[in-house]
């Protein structure tokens, strides 16, 4: 879970890290400028528009953001234009191309069980969808207390798993003072059954909600795969 692939173009062998760096990078050029904070769940679908549109221009892009990503890790200047990037294209190969994507793919924590649980409560996926840059940000350098050197090198999949983790050991500290209030409340008679501990208190830490569709993720591989087959 990485994020990082070493990727022989333009002559030599170069690192593609797809870190939190590497998205702003990669909404630069999705947007165009237009938007800075961009939702997540928007993000991925303008990537697999791009996709249908015009294949090679996202693997271009991806490979770009990823080499940017990586000059930010170990310097602060970009090695590569997008025009070069651009150039170097055909001298890449289909299985290639489809590490990049894999890598990427898996960067932006699309596979992550612990992020498909998270979509099998509604919920939660409503949140996901919402979650902007600004909210990410606010959430890691605010709360959490994540230096922004650290920040940007860790992968979006890093970066909400660790955030998801915050929320759910706050949300086991709240088990506690659920646990003595709920006492308290079967403890005073009423005419009408006592509520479940869930339903009285609930908790992001309780199970419930719809199923997730594990067939989602496969179908954006295999879109993916497809347009790749028609180049």
């Amino acid at each position: 879970m990485t994020g990082i692939m070493k990727l022989n173009i333009g002559g030599k062998d170069r690192v593609l890290r797809f870190n939190n760096f590497s998205a702003i990078e990669l909404a630069k050029i999705i947007y165009k400028g237009e938007q800075a904070n961009f939702e997540t769940e928007d993000l991925l679908n303008r990537i697999m528009k791009l996709n249908e549109k015009n294949h090679f221009l996202l693997v271009k892009t991806l490979i770009y953001a990823g080499i940017i990503g990586n000059d930010y890790v170990v310097g602060f200047e970009e090695s590569v234009t997008v025009e070069q990037v651009g150039e170097w294209i055909a001298e890449i190969g289909e299985e290639d191309i489809y590490s990049v994507w894999q890598t990427f793919w898996t960067s932006m924590g699309v596979d992550l069980p612990a992020v498909k649980e998270l979509e099998s409560n509604e919920d939660s996926l409503e949140e996901k969808k919402k979650l902007t840059w600004i909210d990410v940000c606010q959430e890691c350098f605010g709360e959490l207390g994540i230096l922004p050197r650290n920040f940007y090198q860790m992968t979006f999949a890093e970066t909400i798993l660790t955030m998801r983790g915050h929320q759910v050991g706050q949300a086991r500290e709240w088990e506690k003072y659920r646990l003595v209030a709920y006492q308290v409340y079967t403890s005073i008679p009423k005419k009408e059954a006592n509520k479940s501990i869930q339903q009285y208190f609930p908790l992001p830490t309780d199970k419930g909600g719809k199923k997730f569709n594990p067939e989602m993720v496969k179908a954006r591989r295999q879109a993916f795969l497809d347009k790749m087959a028609k180049n």
